[in-house]
C-alpha cells in the first residue's frame, strides 16, 4: 500500500532490508522514481542522530560520481528519517557475482576501478564509509554494460562511530580492517582494506579470512597474512596485498590511486579467464603479527600517486624476485609481463614489524606504463631497495600520457638550485626524478598550466629541515567546469548558462541576476570539495541592462576569506581570478553601490568557471 512521506514523496513496495533500514521504491510529485532508505526506529529516537541528519544534509546531496547512488534528500518527518537516493534498477554486486560464481581479472579491475572512483568522491567530502561490501555496491545497465555504484555512504555520517563499535550496526566482520576491530579509529584507509577484501572475494568466491566463528575471523585479519588463489594474476595480486596490509599507513594513499591502477591494470590480463569458485580460501602465510596500528589522519586532499616501486628498478638494485608458477590457461596466449615479477615476500623468522612493513611494498608499475590514466598528486619516495633484512619504500612517479623519458648523464656541480639539489625546472617529471636520483623523496604538487606541456616541472622547493625532500611543481592540463552546471549549497541565479553580452563581447556560460530595483544584493555558496584550484570569470552588467548608470559591488571569498573584491560599472567587462587551491567552500557576494533611476541591471558573471587538475575534479553524475 501506497504511503507518503513527508509533502513531496509517496512510498510504493519495499525492495530491500539491511541493518540500517528498510528501502522503499517509490516518487516524487513530478513522478520520478527514487529510491527511499527509511532508517529503524531506535535511529529516528536518537537526538544526536537527527542533529547529524540536519547538519549533514548539504554535504551528502554535493557528492557526487558516476560511480555512486546519488543522494537527493534527507527527510525528517517525526518519528520518521528517511534518505532519498537516485533509482538504481539493477542487482547488488553480490547477487551480480553469485550468477557468475567469479569474475575475470579484467572485469575485476573494471568493477574494482568503478568502486574506487566512488569511495575517492566520498572521501574528498570527508565521509569515510565504514561498511564497503558487494551488498552495497549496485550494478546498473548501462548501454548493456553493467556499471557499479557504490551506496550508503551517507549511512556512516550520520551514526555515530561509538555506535557503530558496540552494535556492529556498522561494517561487517569478513571486510573489517585490523585497526577497526582492535577499536582504533576507521579511516579512509580502513575503507581501502575493505576494497581489497572486495577485489579477492571477486576472484574466487570467498573472502581471504573466512571460516569459523566471528572473532576467529577477527583475529585473522591481524595475525595472518591472506593466502593467493591461484586465479589472480600477480599483476593484481601486487595490489590487492597492499590494499590488505595490517598497517593503514602502508596502504595506497588514496582511493583514486587505486582506481587509476585498476584501470591501467585491466586491459593487460585480458587473458586471464575467470577462476575457480572455492569453498574456503587458500591457507594464509602464518607468523605474520599486526604490529602496533597507526591511524591514517583524513587527507585534506586526495592523493593520487603512483605505485611506490619499479620492478625495473627493483631488479637493478638486486631486489630479490621470484617467478610465480600459476599460469592461465596454457590454450589461451600467456599474458605479456614485465621482467621482474613480483616483490619479496619475507616468510617465518623475520621480525613481525618488518614482515608488516614488507607486505606494503606493491611493485606493479609496468601497469601504469601501459595504462590511459595520469596521478596527479603524490608524494614518492625514490630509493633502490636494500639487501639488509629492513625493507626499503621506494617509489617513481609515472610519466603523463604526452610526456617521453629521456637519458640525461648526471648534472654538473653548477647545474644545482636551492637545497644543493640539481635544477630540474622546465624538464618532464621522469627525466626530473631520473636527474634528482635515486635517494631523492619527491613530493608531487599539481598545478593546471596550459602554457606548458603536461608534466613540465615549473618550481622546485627543498622541504624545511631536511636534506633529501623536495617539492616540485608540475604543470598539468586543466579540467574546466562551469559555475552554471554546478549547483550551490545555498542563493541561487536568475539564471544559468545563458550566453551575455557584456561591453559588446559574447560570453557562454554564465551565470546572472538583476540589481537594483529587483534586489541591492544576495551572496550565492559552492561546495568545491578542495577539488579545484583556481575561479575565473568576467564580471561586467549586461548590455541589456536597462539602468546603465548602476554600479556593483562583487566579492568573491575562500573558505571565509575575501580573495578578490571588484567595483563593477555598466561598458566594462573585469576580469576576476581567484585562487581555490584546497578550498571547501566557495562564496560570490554582490551589492549594489549605485542605481539609476531607468529601472534593473542585469549583473552577470562571463564564462564562469572553476579550473583544476585531471583527476581531482569530479565527474557530474548523469541524470538517471
Amino acid at each position: 500500500m501506497n504511503r507518503q512521506l513527508g509533502s513531496k514523496y509517496t512510498l510504493e513496495d519495499s525492495i530491500g532490508r539491511g541493518a540500517m533500514g528498510e528501502v522503499f521504491r517509490g516518487r516524487d510529485q513530478a513522478g520520478t522514481e527514487l529510491a527511499f532508505k527509511v532508517l529503524h526506529p531506535e535511529l529516528a529516537n536518537d537526538a544526536d542522530v537527527v542533529g547529524r541528519f540536519v547538519k549533514e544534509r548539504g554535504i551528502l546531496e554535493t557528492v557526487k560520481s558516476p560511480n555512486l547512488v546519488g543522494v537527493v534528500d534527507l527527510v525528517v518527518e517525526g518519528a520518521t528519517l528517511a534518505i532519498v537516493m537516485e533509482l538504481v534498477d539493477g542487482p547488488d554486486l553480490r547477487s551480480y557475482l553469485k550468477q557468475r560464481g567469479t569474475l575475470s581479472p579484467t572485469e575485476i579491475c573494471r568493477i574494482g576501478s568503478g568502486v574506487a572512483t566512488g569511495l575517492a568522491a566520498v572521501h574528498a567530502a570527508g565521509i569515510v564509509h565504514r561498511d564497503i561490501k558487494p551488498e552495497n555496491v549496485l550494478m546498473k545497465d548501462t548501454a548493456g554494460l553493467a556499471v557499479p555504484k557504490l551506496t550508503d555512504f551517507g549511512i556512516s555520517s550520520l551514526v555515530d562511530t561509538e555506535r557503530a563499535r558496540s552494535t556492529m550496526l556498522v561494517g561487517t566482520p569478513q571486510y573489517i580492517a585490523p585497526e577497526v576491530s582492535e577499536g582504533k579509529d576507521v579511516t579512509a584507509a580502513s575503507d581501502l582494506y575493505a576494497l581489497g577484501i572486495m577485489l579477492y572475494e571477486l576472484a574466487c568466491g570467498i573472502t581471504p579470512f573466512a571460516g569459523g566463528s566471528v572473532m576467529a575471523v577477527l583475529r585473522r585479519h591481524s595475525d595472518v597474512a591472506p593466502g593467493r588463489p591461484d586465479s589472480i594474476p600477480e599483476e593484481l595480486w601486487d595490489l590487492i596485498s597492499w590494499l590488505l596490509n595490517k598497517q593503514p599507513g602502508q596502504r595506497p594513499p588514496s582511493a583514486l590511486q587505486v582506481a587509476t591502477i585498476l584501470d591501467a591494470l585491466g586491459p593487460t590480463l585480458s587473458n586471464y579467464p575467470p577462476g575457480q569458485v572455492l569453498t574456503e580460501p587458500p591457507a594464509p602465510i602464518a607468523g605474520l603479527q599486526s604490529g602496533p596500528t597507526m591511524a591514517v589522519p583524513f587527507p585534506q586532499s586526495i592523493p593520487t600517486s603512483v605505485m611506490p616501486q619499479q620492478r625495473a628498478e627493483a631488479h637493478s638494485a638486486g631486489a630479490t624476485t621470484s617467478s610465480h608458477s600459476d599460469a592461465p590457461d596454457t590454450d589461451k596466449p600467456a599474458p605479456e609481463k614485465a621482467s621482474n615479477k613480483k616483490r619479496a615476500i619475507v616468510l617465518a623468522g623475520i621480525a613481525a614489524a618488518v614482515l608488516a612493513v614488507a607486505a606494503g611494498g606493491f611493485t606493479a608499475v609496468n601497469a601504469m606504463n601501459n595504462g590511459s590514466k595520469e596521478p596527479t598528486a603524490a608524494e614518492t619516495t625514490v630509493s633502490s631497495p636494500s639487501s639488509s633484512a629492513t625493507p626499503t619504500s621506494s617509489s617513481s612517479a609515472s610519466a603523463s600520457p604526452s610526456a617521453t623519458s629521456s637519458s640525461s648523464a648526471s648534472p654538473s656541480p653548477s647545474a644545482t638550485a636551492a637545497g644543493g639539489f640539481p635544477n630540474v625546472v622546465g624538464k618532464l617529471l621522469p627525466e626530473a626524478q631520473k636527474t634528482l636520483g635515486s635517494t631523492v623523496t619527491v613530493q608531487v604538487l599539481d598545478k593546471y598550466d596550459a602554457t606548458k606541456p603536461d608534466g613540465t616541472v615549473l618550481a622546485q622547493t627543498p622541504v624545511a629541515g631536511t636534506t633529501s625532500r623536495i617539492e616540485l611543481t608540475v604543470a598539468r592540463s586543466e579540467v574546466i567546469t562551469y559555475l552554471a552546471d554546478e549547483k550551490p549549497v545555498s542563493g541561487s541565479w536568475g539564471d544559468n548558462s545563458k550566453a551575455v553580452t557584456i561591453s559588446g563581447l559574447n560570453y557562454a556560460h554564465s551565470v546572472t541576476t538583476r540589481v537594483c530595483s529587483y534586489s541591492d544584493g544576495g551572496a550565492v555558496e559552492y561546495n568545491l570539495g578542495r577539488n579545484y584550484q583556481t575561479f575565473q570569470a568576467s564580471a561586467g552588467l549586461e548590455d541589456s541592462s536597462e539602468d546603465s548608470a548602476s554600479v556593483v559591488l562583487v566579492e568573491v571569498f575562500a573558505d571565509g576569506r575575501k580573495v578578490s573584491t571588484q567595483s563593477v560599472a555598466y561598458g566594462t567587462a573585469i576580469p576576476i581570478t581567484a585562487d581555490m587551491t584546497d578550498v571547501l567552500r566557495m562564496k560570490i557576494q554582490w551589492q549594489s553601490t549605485t542605481c539609476g533611476k531607468t529601472g534593473d541591471a542585469n549583473l552577470a558573471l562571463g564564462g564562469a568557471k572553476l579550473l583544476g587538475v585531471p583527476g581531482r575534479v569530479p565527474v557530474a553524475t548523469p541524470t538517471p
